[in-house]
């Protein structure tokens, strides 16, 4: 896994797993419980701030890391739809 530094692209992912690019505004630093990584957020108005995000959610944005999460998304397939497919093999509510 590449350094993360200041001005280092990466990819954050949020509570709900959904994954947001953006730029580290820090390297890696001590938090108060687990390591953190100040990243930039985007608001409203157009400006920017910046908010520390746990260390395990951050990771450099380089073509390999755009590609696996690429890879994911494709892949991810709803529960519902899985277990629906699941029932109708079986013959479950036919």
């Amino acid at each position: 896994m590449s350094q993360i530094a200041a001005g280092t692209p990466v990819i954050i992912t949020d509570a709900f797993g959904q994954e947001h690019q953006t730029r580290a505004r820090s390297g890696v630093e001590k938090g108060h419980k687990f390591p953190v990584v100040w990243v930039e957020r985007p608001l409203k108005n157009g400006d920017t701030d910046c908010a520390p995000w746990p260390l395990e959610a951050v990771r450099p944005d380089d073509e390999l890391t755009r590609f696996a999460s690429l890879a994911r998304k494709l892949i991810q397939v709803p529960k519902a739809e899985i277990d629906a497919e699941r029932a109708k093999e079986r013959g479950v509510g036919s």
